[in-house]
Protein backbone atom coordinates (compact mmCIF):
# COMPACT_ATOMS: atom_id res chain seq x y z
CA UNK A 1 0.00 0.00 0.00
CA UNK A 2 2.97 2.31 0.52
CA UNK A 3 3.48 3.20 -3.18
CA UNK A 4 -0.21 4.03 -3.62
CA UNK A 5 -0.21 6.07 -0.41
CA UNK A 6 2.80 8.11 -1.52
CA UNK A 7 1.59 8.79 -5.07
CA UNK A 8 -1.93 9.53 -3.84
CA UNK A 9 -0.52 12.09 -1.43
CA UNK A 10 1.53 13.64 -4.22
CA UNK A 11 -1.62 14.06 -6.31
CA UNK A 12 -3.75 15.35 -3.44
CA UNK A 13 -1.37 17.86 -1.91
CA UNK A 14 2.26 16.82 -2.12
CA UNK A 15 3.09 18.48 -5.45
CA UNK A 16 3.64 22.12 -4.46
CA UNK A 17 1.82 23.82 -7.36
CA UNK A 18 0.36 20.89 -9.30
CA UNK A 19 -1.65 19.04 -6.65
CA UNK A 20 -5.42 19.10 -6.35
CA UNK A 21 -5.32 21.07 -3.12
CA UNK A 22 -2.91 23.64 -4.51
CA UNK A 23 -4.88 24.10 -7.72
CA UNK A 24 -8.19 24.50 -5.92
CA UNK A 25 -7.29 26.28 -2.69
CA UNK A 26 -4.49 28.48 -3.96
CA UNK A 27 -5.18 28.73 -7.69
CA UNK A 28 -8.98 28.78 -8.00
CA UNK A 29 -10.13 30.09 -4.62
CA UNK A 30 -7.16 32.29 -3.69
CA UNK A 31 -7.47 31.21 -0.06
CA UNK A 32 -3.91 30.23 0.73
CA UNK A 33 -0.38 31.46 0.22
CA UNK A 34 0.70 27.84 0.33
CA UNK A 35 -0.94 24.48 0.93
CA UNK A 36 0.42 20.96 1.03
CA UNK A 37 -0.27 17.50 2.33
CA UNK A 38 2.17 14.97 3.65
CA UNK A 39 2.27 11.36 4.70
CA UNK A 40 4.48 9.64 7.21
CA UNK A 41 5.11 5.92 7.23
CA UNK A 42 8.09 4.37 8.95
CA UNK A 43 9.33 0.83 8.53
CA UNK A 44 9.84 0.58 12.31
CA UNK A 45 6.30 1.59 13.26
CA UNK A 46 2.95 0.28 12.05
CA UNK A 47 1.33 3.66 12.69
CA UNK A 48 1.32 6.28 9.98
CA UNK A 49 -0.09 9.73 9.57
CA UNK A 50 -1.32 12.17 7.01
CA UNK A 51 -1.49 15.92 7.35
CA UNK A 52 -2.64 18.96 5.41
CA UNK A 53 -1.10 22.33 6.13
CA UNK A 54 -2.09 25.72 4.75
CA UNK A 55 -1.10 29.32 5.36
CA UNK A 56 -4.03 31.71 5.10
CA UNK A 57 -5.48 34.99 6.23
CA UNK A 58 -7.34 34.22 9.46
CA UNK A 59 -10.49 35.73 7.94
CA UNK A 60 -10.51 32.83 5.45
CA UNK A 61 -10.26 29.97 7.98
CA UNK A 62 -13.85 28.74 7.73
CA UNK A 63 -13.91 28.89 3.93
CA UNK A 64 -10.48 27.21 3.74
CA UNK A 65 -11.64 24.36 6.00
CA UNK A 66 -14.73 23.89 3.83
CA UNK A 67 -12.82 23.86 0.52
CA UNK A 68 -10.17 21.44 1.84
CA UNK A 69 -12.89 19.12 3.14
CA UNK A 70 -14.68 19.26 -0.22
CA UNK A 71 -11.50 18.48 -2.15
CA UNK A 72 -10.53 15.59 0.15
CA UNK A 73 -14.09 14.23 -0.13
CA UNK A 74 -13.97 14.47 -3.92
CA UNK A 75 -10.57 12.72 -3.96
CA UNK A 76 -11.97 9.86 -1.87
CA UNK A 77 -15.27 9.54 -3.75
CA UNK A 78 -14.15 10.00 -7.35
CA UNK A 79 -10.54 8.85 -7.17
CA UNK A 80 -8.03 9.97 -9.78
CA UNK A 81 -8.14 9.80 -13.55
CA UNK A 82 -5.67 7.71 -15.51
CA UNK A 83 -4.26 10.88 -17.09
CA UNK A 84 -3.78 12.55 -13.69
CA UNK A 85 -2.19 9.41 -12.28
CA UNK A 86 0.19 8.91 -15.22
CA UNK A 87 1.43 12.51 -14.97
CA UNK A 88 1.76 12.22 -11.19
CA UNK A 89 3.66 8.93 -11.34
CA UNK A 90 6.13 10.36 -13.82
CA UNK A 91 6.72 13.52 -11.77
CA UNK A 92 6.99 11.54 -8.52
CA UNK A 93 9.52 9.05 -9.94
CA UNK A 94 11.46 11.93 -11.49
CA UNK A 95 11.98 13.35 -7.98
CA UNK A 96 13.71 10.07 -7.05
CA UNK A 97 15.97 10.33 -10.10
CA UNK A 98 16.87 13.94 -9.35
CA UNK A 99 17.62 12.98 -5.74
CA UNK A 100 20.02 10.27 -6.85
CA UNK A 101 21.85 12.85 -8.99
CA UNK A 102 22.64 14.96 -5.90
CA UNK A 103 25.46 13.70 -3.71
CA UNK A 104 23.88 14.68 -0.39
CA UNK A 105 20.50 13.13 -1.26
CA UNK A 106 22.11 9.94 -2.51
CA UNK A 107 24.30 9.68 0.60
CA UNK A 108 21.22 10.13 2.79
CA UNK A 109 19.31 7.48 0.85
CA UNK A 110 22.23 5.04 1.15
CA UNK A 111 22.59 5.71 4.90
CA UNK A 112 18.87 5.29 5.51
CA UNK A 113 18.88 2.14 3.39
CA UNK A 114 21.74 0.67 5.43
CA UNK A 115 19.86 1.43 8.64
CA UNK A 116 16.67 -0.16 7.29
CA UNK A 117 18.47 -3.12 5.70
CA UNK A 118 17.56 -2.00 2.19
CA UNK A 119 19.68 -2.04 -0.93
CA UNK A 120 19.23 0.10 -4.02
CA UNK A 121 17.19 -2.80 -5.40
CA UNK A 122 14.48 -1.89 -2.89
CA UNK A 123 14.22 1.58 -4.43
CA UNK A 124 14.25 0.19 -7.99
CA UNK A 125 11.39 -2.14 -7.03
CA UNK A 126 9.54 0.76 -5.40
CA UNK A 127 9.76 2.73 -8.64
CA UNK A 128 8.40 -0.24 -10.60
CA UNK A 129 5.49 -0.57 -8.18
CA UNK A 130 4.77 3.14 -8.54
CA UNK A 131 4.89 2.96 -12.32
CA UNK A 132 2.40 0.07 -12.34
CA UNK A 133 -0.21 1.73 -10.07
CA UNK A 134 -3.78 2.06 -11.30
CA UNK A 135 -6.37 4.68 -10.35
CA UNK A 136 -8.35 1.99 -8.52
CA UNK A 137 -5.39 1.14 -6.29
CA UNK A 138 -5.03 4.77 -5.21
CA UNK A 139 -8.74 5.01 -4.41
CA UNK A 140 -8.76 1.69 -2.54
CA UNK A 141 -5.80 2.63 -0.33
CA UNK A 142 -7.13 6.10 0.46
CA UNK A 143 -10.56 4.69 1.18
CA UNK A 144 -8.85 2.50 3.77
CA UNK A 145 -6.42 4.97 5.35
CA UNK A 146 -8.19 8.34 5.19
CA UNK A 147 -11.42 8.73 7.15
CA UNK A 148 -12.75 12.32 6.99
CA UNK A 149 -14.64 11.74 10.25
CA UNK A 150 -11.34 11.23 12.06
CA UNK A 151 -9.66 14.39 10.81
CA UNK A 152 -8.50 16.85 13.42
CA UNK A 153 -8.44 20.51 12.39
CA UNK A 154 -6.04 22.78 14.22
CA UNK A 155 -5.82 26.54 13.73
CA UNK A 156 -2.65 28.19 14.98
CA UNK A 157 -1.71 31.84 14.98
CA UNK A 158 -2.40 35.19 16.59
CA UNK A 159 -6.13 35.68 16.32
CA UNK A 160 -6.36 38.52 18.84
CA UNK A 161 -7.08 41.15 16.14
CA UNK A 162 -9.56 39.01 14.26
CA UNK A 163 -13.10 40.34 14.56
CA UNK A 164 -15.78 37.71 14.48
Amino acid sequence: EYPAMQVGNYLLGGAPLASRLSKRVRGEEGLSYGIQSGTKADFRDKAGSMSVMAITNPKNLDKLDKVVSEEVGKFLKEGVSLEELDAGKKAFVDTFKVGRAEDSSLASQLANGLFAGRTMSYYADLEKKIESLSPGEIQKVYGKILDPKKLIIIHAGDFSKLKK
